[in-house]
């Protein structure tokens, strides 16, 4: 997987190992998926397959349109698949099924790398939650956790990287507020290296916090948020 910005890129190859699943999360409105889309149209334009699983009402459209004017846009539309998926038992069910799309795209494709994003894979999650219904959400973590198992699987057995989108959320914790990914423990469990993205004093500026688990190093970089996506400063 190759990020649009160069700095992240010469972290990420700085570790010994191979990074496993990654995360960019943040508040809406930080830039999350016009990351994710930028990295999506990157790769793609490098002859990668791209498989993006968008969980959310409307279709960033234009913004797509916009972003992909920094690419060939043939190139793009030969590499670059988008899904929709609108409940959580779909998305659980889809990707049960990931491994015979990616074998097919592999015999299509035989030196093709790919990458899967999802964009975003917790939305789904925290609507279908119930305060009152134990067994409900008891189920709902055992299919977050065989999401998430199964993503590992093909970043493990296969030339797949996975970049997973979500939401920030504030806990109350011994007198303090303490900002998380949405999953808590089970996100925390599976990823391998998140990218959380934070506004910045500046207007459109952001910082890029990394930080590879499970040693909490945290790397912090800027970036301007412009109409074309992410630049370096």
């Amino acid at each position: 997987m190759i990020f649009p910005l160069k700095e992240l890129n010469n972290q990420i190859q700085s570790y010994d190992q191979k990074i496993g699943l990654v995360s960019v999360w943040g508040e809406i409105g930080v830039g999350k998926t016009t990351f994710s889309l930028q990295t999506a149209l990157l790769n793609s334009s490098l002859a990668n397959s791209v498989i993006y699983i968008y969980t959310k009402q409307n279709l960033p459209l234009k913004k797509l349109k916009t972003l992909i004017q920094k690419f060939d846009n043939n190139i793009v539309k030969n590499n670059f698949v988008i899904y929709r998926i609108l409940n959580f038992s779909e998305l659980f069910d889809f990707i049960l099924e990931l491994e015979q799309i990616i074998i097919n795209l592999k015999n299509e494709r035989e030196k093709a790398n790919i990458l899967v994003i999802i964009d975003s894979i917790t939305n789904l999650y925290q609507m279908e939650l119930r305060k009152n219904n134990k067994n409900k959400n008891v189920a709902l973590n055992y299919q977050l956790n065989q999401i998430l198992a199964t993503l590992s699987h093909l970043n493990i057995n296969y030339p797949v990287d996975v970049l997973i989108v979500n939401y920030l959320r504030r806990l109350k914790q011994e007198n303090q507020t303490i900002e998380i990914q949405s999953g808590g423990k089970v996100m925390d469990y599976w990823i391998d290296l998140s990218i959380k993205i934070d506004r910045h004093k500046k207007l459109n500026y952001r910082n890029f916090v990394i930080s590879a688990h499970p040693e909490k190093n945290l790397i912090i970089y800027q970036s301007k948020l412009t109409k074309f996506g992410f630049e370096l400063e």
